[in-house]
């Protein structure tokens, strides 16, 4: 022992401070990169759990060689039911629903075009008329980008992105 003292390795006060300070800067620098990307999650997700409930709707139309009906009826934003109408009513039973999603959290889901309300035919087309269009966006942001789906009344199904207004 030299003097009494034994030499030890560690941290000073000083150093632990600055380190803190550092860390500090650096979380308040990534924090609202770190938000924006949980809201490009959401809106991701969103778009692909609608997407996923049509392809479905379509490939089970084509697979059983039946109409399968895509209905909102309480608007997109609260979910979406895929049945296919066994009993030839006009209501949906529950042992006739195929898939019912929940709304989507966080980003806001409008039907720009058409309405989603529509049957899959045997051949794979759809019985609308015309095209459907679904937004997706967040409400507190404009120009992000978010999601635009579109199915066309042939049945086929295109995702693109889209610069929120």
């Amino acid at each position: 022992m030299m003097n009494g003292f034994s030499k030890r390795a560690g941290f000073t006060l000083v150093e632990l401070l600055i380190t803190v300070a550092i860390l500090a800067i650096v979380t308040a620098l990534a924090a609202p990169s770190f938000n924006d990307l949980i809201q490009r999650n959401k809106r991701t997700a969103c778009a692909n759990a609608l997407v996923g409930v049509l392809q479905l709707a379509r490939s089970e139309a084509v697979r059983v060689v039946a109409p399968v009906t895509v209905t909102a009826p309480s608007g997109i934003a609260a979910g979406v039911t895929v049945y296919r109408d066994l009993d030839g009513g006009s209501d949906v039973d529950p042992d006739e629903v195929l898939r019912r999603t929940s709304s989507c959290n966080g980003p806001s889901v409008s039907v720009a075009s058409g309405s989603i309300d529509f049957s899959y035919l045997p051949d794979g087309q759809t019985s609308m008329p015309g095209l459907l269009e679904i937004e997706i966006c967040e409400d507190s942001t404009s120009g992000e980008t978010g999601r635009k789906l579109s199915v066309l009344s042939t049945g086929v199904l295109q995702s693109m992105p889209l610069t929120c207004s």
